[in-house]
């Protein structure tokens, strides 16, 4: 399954409210047994969503005069 902006959204959402069933973008329904198991779930969802920057960061210099 690929991941959607609309997935993160809906974890965010049930972590918020409190609630353990998330319905994916897709229409498949997951109920999680735990908070601690929803926030593990978006950290993955989140990571497949935006995956982190790979490469070198951009330098900055200072030069002084």
């Amino acid at each position: 399954m690929a991941f959607t902006q609309a997935d993160v959204d809906a974890l965010k959402a049930a972590i918020a409210s409190g609630a353990r069933r998330v319905r994916y973008a897709d229409g498949s329904e997951i109920e999680y047994r735990s908070q601690a198991e929803l926030e593990a779930a978006l950290a993955r969802v989140q990571g497949e969503v935006s995956p982190p920057a790979t490469g070198s960061s951009p330098r900055t210099s200072l030069v002084s005069f």
